[in-house]
């Protein structure tokens, strides 16, 4: 989807430049974090930065590790250092990604990477110049009081009337009256 927005978006009539410049921010950082959890846990992945056809989908080869990394860190450089994001919304957006959330990824990649340094001076630069700090209480953070506390940077907000959380279903113990789905393919 990511690559559909960034090939498309000029098409889109009387855009705001602002607000096209913010779409492309958002889907250079989400198409960044997907191949993070992709080459996290299959190392080398098909990467592409366009909309393939079903036919270009079915012969696409793995693309090395440290491509698809500098692929990633090439995007969220562009975002971070071109101000493609804002540092904040208002209460209606509360969840869009924004310039520090598009740090935390490239700082996320860094840790996975082992370069301490550069996590380092990451997450000091979104710790002071974006007021973060961690939340006094571990089990203070699930408290629907502490929702928008000072540790959250990215978080997927709930909607009762538009989202429904079904995913924590699957990870419910079976002490709690539920036998995980993700168990369910194994031979009892």
């Amino acid at each position: 989807m990511c690559n559909e927005l960034l090939e498309n978006i000029d098409r889109v009539p009387d855009l705001d430049t602002d607000l096209k410049k913010r779409y492309i921010g958002e889907a250079k950082v989400l198409r960044a974090y997907n191949y993070y959890e992709l080459y996290t846990k299959f190392g080398d992945v098909p990467y592409t930065t366009k909309v393939l056809s079903i036919k270009e989908s079915m012969s696409i080869a793995r693309t090395d590790r440290a491509t698809v990394i500098a692929n990633m860190l090439a995007d969220l450089d562009e975002v971070i250092n071109g101000n493609y994001l804002p540092t904040s919304y208002d209460a209606d957006n509360k969840g869009r990604i924004t310039r520090w959330a598009a740090m935390a990824i490239k700082a996320k990649i860094y840790l996975f990477e082992g370069n301490w340094t550069q996590v380092k001076n990451i997450t000091s630069t979104i710790m002071t110049e974006g007021g973060f700090r961690l939340f006094g209480s571990y089990a203070g953070l699930f408290e629907i009081a502490n929702e928008y506390n000072s540790e959250v940077i990215l978080d997927a907000q709930y909607r009762p009337t538009s989202r429904e959380h079904q995913m924590m279903y699957a990870f419910l113990p079976p002490s709690l009256g539920d036998i995980p789905s993700f168990l369910l393919c194994r031979n009892w």
